[in-house]
């Protein structure tokens, strides 16, 4: 992507296998358990955020 189209992208894992699985595909990913807040990025870190796949899996979806 960040060839054709100059983005840069990061996903979210808590899962270890998971993480090294994205590594291997040359995936960046930044292990992190979204349940517990998103309190370790600064306001406005990021331009978009897709959040495909994990609303439906927090425990508590909440506005932090």
């Amino acid at each position: 992507m960040h060839a054709t189209k100059q983005a840069h992208g990061y996903g979210l894992e808590i899962d270890a296998s998971q993480i090294t699985a994205c590594l291997a595909k040359g995936v960046n990913v930044i292990e992190h358990d979204v349940n517990e807040g998103l309190d370790r990025f600064r306001d406005d870190s990021f331009d978009v955020v897709v959040m495909a796949e994990t609303l439906q899996v927090m425990r508590r979806p909440t506005w932090y």
